[in-house]
């Protein structure tokens, strides 16, 4: 399941299976049905258009968040997670090796449904196919961060549209993580059990912070969850 609250927090919208749901903060209001199992869903920063993957149905769905009409279908290979870009500019799509970068026109169409045409290009992120665990997008919209089941941290340049792979220290495998607000570093939870601090600037794992976790039997854990305080 993946939902998403426009950014007024006034509509919401979720996705499970084929279902297409949606409503009002206070009210639910219906469904949908979709062509194929969807993977992730989420809003354009403006609020009009809601991006929806399917990794079976090798498809990307774009529909009008006003009515849920059905506005445009991009051709992908395998998408799973998606993001929209915080400027509002349209979306990223993990759709490993590889990743999609949506481009929607800032300045959508007048009424409902929006008319608005979106364009999608295809990026190759790493030389083999991975799990992605985690998407996420810098608030600046410079960069979208991929966790997945490799032994790096991925990031994607959305002004070079140019890929990096970053080693944690040590060798460990991130887990889970989040962007600071001013977009300058990323803290992943690693299997080494420490939180990797990596600069955007210098796309590099700079601080290993020890936080000493322990289940209740008192062995050590892993930090496997991390949110970034706003």
């Amino acid at each position: 399941m993946s939902d998403a609250f426009t950014p007024d927090s006034g509509f919401n919208e979720w996705v499970t299976g084929t279902t297409f749901g949606f409503g009002l903060a206070n009210a639910f209001s219906g469904t949908t049905t979709l062509a194929n199992t969807a993977n992730a869903l989420d809003i354009i920063a403006q609020g009009g258009l809601t991006y929806i993957t399917s990794a079976s149905g090798h498809q990307i769905y774009v529909y009008s968040t006003c009515n849920q009409t059905q506005s445009q279908v991009l051709s992908a290979i395998s998408p799973t997670l998606i993001k929209a870009i915080p400027n509002g500019t349209g979306a990223v799509a993990v759709d490993s090796p590889n990743i999609d970068v949506i481009s929607t026109a800032s300045m959508l169409s007048l009424g409902c449904p929006i008319t608005t045409q979106s364009t999608i290009n295809t990026y190759p992120l790493n030389p083999d196919p991975f799990t992605a665990q985690q998407l996420l997008m810098s608030p600046d919209s410079s960069r979208a961060w991929i966790v997945s089941n490799l032994p790096t941290v991925l990031s994607f340049s959305l002004s070079t549209l140019t890929p990096t792979a970053i080693n944690l220290a040590g060798g460990a495998t991130a887990f889970n993580g989040g962007v600071t607000l001013d977009s300058q570093h990323v803290y992943v939870g690693g299997s080494d059990g420490t939180v990797h601090r990596i600069d955007s600037s210098t796309l590099s794992d700079i601080a290993q912070i020890a936080v000493g976790l322990k289940n209740t039997s008192g062995g050590a854990t892993t930090p496997n969850l991390v949110c970034v305080l706003p």
